[in-house]
């Protein structure tokens, strides 16, 4: 192999290294987690209580990290900028917290619609508590005056606002079979007031109580419509950046497929690469599973969509395994030998991971969506939050070292290796 061609890779490996560093997202521009799991649970089955909760065996509180993304997110981050975006996270958006669900899984199918549901801010302070209610669940059917009047007193009650301060936009009713539900919309015009868009209130009357009452940002239908075409536009790049993942896999794995019929697969590495690989996934999917509880439909038995999930996580993990450990095992192969060769062969592969990188990480700015970045909260959510981040991150990099390692061999040699790389 010609030195210019290990030059000239490692040349574009140290590119894609200053590309990942220049391009990276390594802050967050949203307010951070600090409290633990078991606090966010004590604060939302207390405002659950205010709204008729009761504890009872049948319950089960499922916390998760959530947040309002979307739309409003990037209308005001876009419109208004950084300054009112911080004004306004946390008191008109949602940022980064815990939701925490409270559902029953037992009982009359209709009734478990019924579900209460708390997003608590980051800090421990209550931002937004909501009942939801089965359709059909009996209840009283006010005329517009009198459901007004609970909705102005829970402005009062849970939003610290009196009526008078705000300007009604909407009143809103939805017949049921047995009871009418209301929906009012208010303007709120205190500070800050926003140069596009504005900051509203809604409150949710189900018969004769309040079920819900929240602060949202209101986005104008013609930029919203804007934003929705822009983001089919994205996409193409979100695609281009999937086939180039694709293809880099597809690519290691035809060419570890062709030394395996030449004999030369390390089937030893390969098998012990499965194993510890499966084990951090399935290590994983435990550590995940509060998240993965916590989506679970109530119109299902509980264990039935636990058995069904268990099994399918299992053996998705089980796939993948066998796929990167064909993939390491051909990285393995052609980092056989000893000496120089074997050395500059790990570089190749380190540099072909760096350019990957690189790649990856200019596609997913030049196709992502303009938007404040998260930290890395999710971690929270899980049964160890320890091994939450380090879980992810060690899981790609074997993915990434892989592929990347065995698609180098190409630009370093022009046969496998022999034998001599078997393990």
């Amino acid at each position: 192999m010609g030195a210019w061609r290990t030059r000239a890779i490692l040349a574009a490996g140290l590119i894609g290294l200053v590309v990942w560093a220049i391009a990276g997202q390594f802050h967050a521009d949203t307010p951070p987690i600090r409290i633990r799991r078991a606090q966010a649970d004590a604060v939302g089955v207390d405002a659950a209580g205010k709204l008729g909760f009761k504890q009872a065996p049948r319950w089960k509180v499922l916390p998760t990290i959530d947040g309002e993304g979307g739309v409003r997110q990037a209308f005001v981050w876009r419109e208004l900028g950084r300054q009112t975006y911080e004004q306004v996270i946390g008191r008109d958006l949602v940022p980064p917290s815990w939701h925490i669900r409270i559902a029953s899984f037992s009982g009359d199918v209709a009734e478990r619609a019924e579900e209460f549901i708390a997003d608590v801010r980051g800090d421990g302070t209550l931002m937004r508590v909501r009942r939801q209610l089965p359709q059909d669940r009996a209840g009283a059917s006010l005329d517009e005056a009198g459901a007004r009047a609970i909705a102005e007193r829970a402005l009062h009650d849970r939003l610290q606002v009196e009526a008078s301060a705000l300007r009604e936009v909407s009143a809103l009713s939805s017949k049921l079979k047995n009871r009418i539900d209301w929906t009012f919309t208010y303007k709120d015009p205190a500070q800050p007031v926003l140069a596009k868009g504005e900051r509203r209130i809604a409150v949710v009357v189900s018969g004769d109580q309040a079920t819900d009452a929240y602060r949202f940002v209101f986005v104008p239908e013609d930029w919203e419509r804007s934003y929705r075409g822009t983001r089919g536009l994205l996409q193409v790049f979100r695609i281009v950046r999937n086939l180039l993942i694709a293809l880099i896999v597809v690519s290691a794995a035809s060419l570890t497929i062709m030394a395996w019929t030449r004999g030369a697969f390390p089937v030893g590495f390969a098998l012990r690469f499965f194993a510890i690989y499966a084990v951090l996934g399935w290590v994983a999917a435990f550590n995940n599973w509060p998240g993965v509880e916590a989506g679970l439909s109530t119109a299902q038995p509980y264990n039935l969509q636990v058995t069904i999930t268990g099994i399918v996580i299992g053996l998705v993990y089980l796939v993948i395994s066998a796929l990167m450990a064909v993939l390491a095992g051909g990285a393995n192969l052609q980092l056989g030998g000893t000496g120089s060769s074997a050395q500059r062969r790990a570089m190749m592969g380190i540099a072909a991971g760096a350019l990957v990188a690189g790649i990856v990480t200019l596609l997913q700015r030049v196709g992502g969506d303009p938007a404040p970045r998260w930290g890395a909260v999710n971690a929270a959510e899980t049964t160890l939050p320890l091994l939450g981040e380090p879980l992810r991150p060690r899981r790609r990099s074997c993915s990434a070292a892989a592929s990347c390692s065995r698609c180098s061999f190409w630009f370093t040699s022009s046969r496998p290796a022999g034998p001599s790389g078997r393990s």
